[in-house]
């Protein structure tokens, strides 16, 4: 892809691209265009990648469909080298995406963290939704959260802080987390505050 500009300077540009065939891959791309596009356009370039568009049209007499986004350069991310800052940078990524209104509902699979330099990307939103998230306890280091069973929490906030949280170190003060209300600001906040934990 070679967007020309206003001076006939030409600028390459690495892509990764999403194809689509039948009608049923069709609308799920259209419908991850439309969260890339609108719900997390504010996110693009940090904790998604950026979305260059989605084109359509007719491929040996049949409908086809293509998401152009950006290429992670490095891939998935190696969890043997990657560090605490790394996921703690996801999680936030992860937070972020729940501020924005939407819940990823697939992250579950590792497939969907890619590595971009050394910073976290998100990918995949073809099962998103848009939420209202309800946020959850922060895990401590051994997946442990500190906090009440009894408030109802995200799920996916409160697996994502199993899988990943407990990867990015403790947060500062525990017992100031246990008695708080669970809040996606808390969690934020949380990840936002730490570097790094031995």
């Amino acid at each position: 892809m070679r967007p020309s500009s206003g001076d006939d300077k030409k600028t390459k540009y690495d892509v990764a691209v999403k194809l689509a065939y039948d009608t049923a891959g069709i609308r799920l791309l259209r419908h991850e265009y439309e969260i890339y596009s609108k719900d997390l356009r504010a996110l693009q370039g940090s904790v998604i990648p950026i979305c260059y568009g989605l084109f359509t049209g007719m491929v040996n007499c049949a409908h086809t469909a293509c998401l152009v986004l950006e290429y992670c350069a490095n891939g998935h991310p190696n969890p043997a080298v990657a560090g605490e800052e790394f996921y703690r940078k996801l999680m936030l990524g992860i937070c972020k995406i729940h501020q924005a209104g939407i819940v990823h509902n697939a992250l579950h699979s590792y497939f969907h963290v890619m590595q971009h330099g050394e910073e976290p990307r998100i990918i995949d939103f073809s099962r998103a939704r848009r939420h209202n998230c309800r946020g959850a306890y922060p895990a401590d280091r051994y997946g442990d959260f500190q906090g009440s069973a009894e408030i109802p929490w995200c799920m996916e906030l409160a697996k994502m802080e199993g899988v990943y949280g407990m990867k990015s170190g403790d947060p500062p003060d525990q017992h100031e987390w246990a008695s708080l209300v669970p809040t996606l600001s808390q969690i934020t906040q949380r990840l936002s505050n730490i570097a790094f934990y031995g």
